[in-house]
């Protein structure tokens, strides 16, 4: 399940955009419950002060869903990211080195995996101005 060389890349601060996972080999009779997408400046900041905060659970929300729980093995999850989130991701200097992020899930037995950490790089919004 883990993919730990993940990278986001080709997004721009201050768009919307979606991150999309399909999670596989999944224990038969297992299902994902939660999904959680945290981005920080370094991996030692704390929870409370990530950049991006977002859990979903098989409920759509405005931060996401769980579109698939895997009762076939393979869950796919859908991370909503909002202007709002992505702004805080440019600038020139992170242009090249990027911030943390992972993926964490709970299954439906309370166990807690990760199936992907990596880098986010996002461009620097050049357009400010939407209307």
């Amino acid at each position: 399940m883990p993919n730990f060389v993940g990278e986001i890349k080709g997004i721009v601060a201050g768009d919307d955009f979606d991150v999309v996972r399909t999670i596989t080999n999944l224990p038969l009779g297992v299902t994902l419950t939660d999904a959680w997408f945290t981005v920080k400046a370094v991996v030692t900041d704390s929870d409370a002060n990530a950049l991006v905060k977002k859990r979903i659970t098989p409920t759509q929300s405005a931060d996401g869903i769980i579109s698939d729980v895997g009762t076939d093995r393979v869950a796919e999850i859908i991370f909503y990211i909002l202007p709002s989130d992505s702004d805080q991701l440019g600038g020139p200097v992170r242009a090249t080195t990027g911030f943390v992020y992972d993926i964490q899930v709970r299954t439906n037995l309370g166990r807690v995996y990760t199936p992907e950490i990596g880098k986010i790089v996002a461009e620097t919004q050049v357009t400010r101005a939407v209307s």
